[in-house]
């Protein structure tokens, strides 16, 4: 009786993902010719092959037998996992790694401080973070790329669990003497009279934002786009034009040069904390986003205490 190894599976896991044997020997640091040749091993095994290959193709697509074999082959590394995972149990969380997806928004405040945190309970583990978009963090949790991630308004997904949240209000950010600036709030339609920073067409944030626009009739009047949140605040802050942000209440640090005054009429912001829907998590992922749940929690009381 034939047996297929997991190194033969690792391999089949890392084309799957990567699409190219290429790919593939880049993300394993191994030599594409030996991927090869463990998934003509693996094929020849099965009986059946697990790739379309055609010349002129830059990606490898599954076939039929491959989508049954990607099924199982996740089965399998999902009780290797639960494995390890229990071994960490008895570790006592002394060793491990969390994989963390989170916006870019967070690199300065509120994360450092919080891996900190962390790190000072438990010295023995280690952080793997991926910065990206809500919809890059989302895929990357659907395909366990990642283990949990924060994302704000995470796009609808039935594989997707939020696990915590809080809901922010949402500002409009700009350079201290702008003509809103003393206000102590302001309507979405006056935001029309100014030239504003918009996150870039088919980002998460900015699909948001063109809905509510339109529900009050809105052509934004834009003079920047850009994938960049950073770089959103960054032009609010020197007065290059006006930005709707969410309000820093995950971070004591207040921008010197901006005001941020409170939009009427506008839903608010919603971070979340999410993780694939039905994955048995690592011992260590698992109390990490616990104590991030309860953070989200202290962080939502402080702001209902505003």
């Amino acid at each position: 009786m034939s047996t297929i190894s997991s190194a033969a599976i690792r391999y089949f896991l890392a084309v799957t993902k990567a699409g190219s044997f290429r790919g593939a020997a880049h993300l394993l640091h191994i030599s594409a010719s030996a991927i090869n040749r463990q998934i003509s091993l693996l094929e020849e095994d099965l009986g059946a092959p697990l790739f379309e290959r055609s010349r002129g193709r830059n990606q490898l697509r599954l076939t039929a037998a491959g989508e049954i074999f990607l099924g199982h082959a996740r089965a399998v590394t999902g009780v290797v996992e639960q494995a390890r995972s229990e071994i960490e149990a008895l570790k006592g969380l002394k060793t491990g790694t969390i994989s963390l997806g989170a916006p870019e928004m967070f690199i300065h405040h509120f994360l450092p401080e919080f891996l900190m945190g962390f790190h000072s309970t438990y010295p023995g583990i280690s952080f793997r973070i991926s910065v990206g978009a809500p919809n890059e963090l989302t895929e990357q949790l659907v395909r366990d790329d990642i283990d949990v991630a924060i994302i704000y308004h995470p796009p609808l997904r039935s594989s997707i669990s939020v696990v915590a949240e809080i809901k922010q209000q949402n500002c409009l950010m700009v350079r201290t003497g702008h003509p809103l600036a003393k206000r102590t709030s302001v309507r979405l339609a006056e935001c029309a009279a100014y030239p504003l920073v918009m996150p870039e067409y088919g980002t998460r944030a900015r699909e948001l934002y063109d809905a509510i626009l339109a529900r009050e009739s809105i052509e934004p009047n834009w003079i920047v786009t850009t994938t960049s949140y950073e770089m959103i605040r960054s032009m609010a802050r020197i007065g290059l034009g006006a930005a709707i942000v969410s309000d820093y209440i995950i971070s004591n640090q207040k921008p010197s040069d901006a005001v941020l005054v409170p939009l009427r009429g506008c839903p608010p912001a919603i971070l979340t904390c999410c993780v694939r829907k039905g994955r048995t998590l690592p011992v260590a992922t698992s109390v990490f986003v616990e104590q991030l749940r309860q953070e989200f929690v202290r962080l939502g009381k402080r702001r209902g205490a505003k």
